[in-house]
C-alpha cells in the first residue's frame, strides 16, 4: 500500500452522466471479446471534485460535444460511422447543460 500522508482535507468527487449514449465495436474496448458480443452499449461520464476548503472546482470532461457531426472530418472519419469504431451515437445535452441543471455554476469551476 502506498504511504499516503493523513491529512484533513476532503474532497468530493461527483459521477456525471453526460447523456452520450453510444454504440460501438467491443474490439477497440474489451479483449478478448465472447463470441456473441461484439456489439458495446456504453456512456460517457464526467467527474466533478470539490474541494470546500479551498472553495475549488475541477472538471474532467470525458464526453461527447452535443453536436459530435461538426468534429473535423478526420476524426468523424475514423470513430463514427458504419465501419467505424462507433456506429452509433446520442448525445441530449452539452455538459454545461447538464451541470447548470445540476445547480452548478459554471464560473465556479477551474478557478
Amino acid at each position: 500500500m502506498t504511504d499516503i500522508p493523513e491529512s484533513d482535507n476532503v474532497v468530493r468527487v461527483k459521477l456525471i452522466d453526460t447523456t452520450a449514449a453510444m454504440v460501438g465495436q467491443n474490439t477497440a474496448f474489451v479483449s478478448p471479446v465472447v463470441p456473441g458480443h461484439e456489439v458495446i452499449n456504453f456512456r460517457a461520464l464526467s467527474f466533478l471534485l470539490e474541494h470546500d476548503g479551498l472553495g475549488k472546482k475541477a472538471l474532467f470532461d470525458l464526453g461527447v460535444r452535443k453536436d459530435y457531426w461538426n468534429l473535423p472530418k478526420a476524426v468523424q472519419q475514423g470513430i463514427i460511422g458504419e465501419n467505424c469504431t462507433i456506429f452509433g451515437m446520442r448525445v441530449d445535452k452539452g455538459i454545461d447543460e447538464v451541470l447548470k441543471e445540476g445547480g452548478v455554476d459554471l464560473n465556479t469551476i477551474g478557478e
